[in-house]
């Protein structure tokens, strides 16, 4: 994988971990840092739209892709984790109702960038192999939904794997 595929994925493994990141500038009144955070999502959300794009017009191999993305969805379960106890913490509070919006939002924003991918990835999985298309079309929806999309993104990488093995064996 090219060093500005790298440096995307690791943006995007990134992205949940910024609100977290966001609460703290917030409550420590660091607004800067808080607009830089803001310029960091934007970026990521950029380059996922571009990421998307290019796998797409350059054809980028659908088993490579699942797997990257696969593996920011699995470093991302420990921020999703604590995002949610912590709106939970927030909500028990009065006037802390914001703080736990926030972390919804920069959660959804983090499911919604890696469920593109993973739609890219099931895009080009169906114009490498057609045959796929009825069999797996179930798994785009779930990527927008929290905790199936990880469940559905492992179940494709290893879909996508078995039929790379199977190809290799059976030319």
């Amino acid at each position: 994988m090219s060093a500005k595929k790298i440096f995307y994925f690791a943006l995007l493994a990134l992205a949940p971990y910024l609100g977290i990141a966001a609460m703290y500038f917030l409550s420590e009144q660091k607004i800067l840092l808080l607009v830089l955070i803001a310029l960091i999502e934007g970026l990521t959300f950029t380059l996922t739209l571009i990421c998307v794009y290019k796998s797409q017009k350059n054809r980028w191999d659908a088993h490579a892709l699942a797997k990257a993305v696969m593996i920011v969805k699995l470093i991302h379960i420990p921020a999703y984790v604590m995002n949610f106890v912590f709106a939970c913490l927030c909500l028990m509070m009065l006037f802390t109702f914001p703080g736990a919006l926030i972390y919804f939002i920069t959660d959804c924003i983090a499911l919604m960038m890696s469920g593109l991918v993973v739609t890219s990835a099931m895009l080009r999985a169906m114009s490498e192999n057609p045959r796929i298309c009825g069999k797996y079309l179930w798994i785009i929806p779930l990527q927008f939904v929290f905790c199936a999309d990880v469940f559905a993104t492992v179940f494709l990488y290893k879909k996508l794997k078995e039929e790379k093995e199977n190809k290799i064996l059976n030319p």
